[in-house]
């Protein structure tokens, strides 16, 4: 039952009553007329409170049995939006796909230099100096470093260039850049 039919029966209960108790008001007030009007209101009570409840009934029973579970869902739901097509676009000129091609020589150099770079891996050099080895690096001038606290001081040596043999057995010299001061 719907909520249309529910407020149909409580309307058609209510009607009922009234009339009964407008009967009732015209007839001569004698305490048998004044009995018949209370029987009326009650018999229209009655039946006004009677389809009420049978249809408060038959809608919980539709509740549980599911039947208006889709209607409440959807009703929940935002409405859906109705999306826009898109114009179709006219082609402008554009190029049809073609296949690159290039001619590879291997017997050129490549740009920069006499072949394909420095090669994998890299192996750092050594010297001599007053008889002890050393890495093959120069240094820019002594800097000290102090800790945030003060508590701490550093005497570090930047490094400037660091000279390497790759695997093909050429030189390769790094140039760092110096430090702050």
């Amino acid at each position: 039952m719907t909520l249309a039919d529910e407020r149909r029966a409580i309307a058609d209960g209510m009607a009922a009553s009234r009339a009964a108790t407008s009967e009732a008001s015209r007839a001569p007030t004698s305490e048998a007329s004044r009995n018949s009007s209370r029987q009326a209101i009650a018999a229209g009570r009655t039946q006004s409170s009677e389809a009420a409840r049978r249809a408060v009934g038959r809608s919980l029973e539709e509740q549980r049995r599911g039947k208006t579970l889709p209607d409440d869902l959807n009703s929940l739901k935002p409405p859906e939006r109705k999306s826009k097509t898109l114009s179709a676009r006219e082609t402008t000129g554009g190029r049809a796909s073609t296949s690159g091609t290039g001619v590879w020589n291997p017997s050129t150099p490549s740009a920069g230099g006499a072949g394909g770079g420095i090669s994998s891996p890299l192996t750092e050099q050594t010297k001599v100096v007053e008889g002890v080895t050393v890495p093959d690096r120069d240094y820019y001038s002594d800097r000290t470093l102090t800790s945030s606290d003060g508590i701490f001081t550093f005497e570090v040596m930047p490094i400037k260039t660091l000279r390497l043999k790759d695997d093909a057995e050429a030189d390769v010299v790094i140039f760092l850049a110096e430090p702050p001061a």
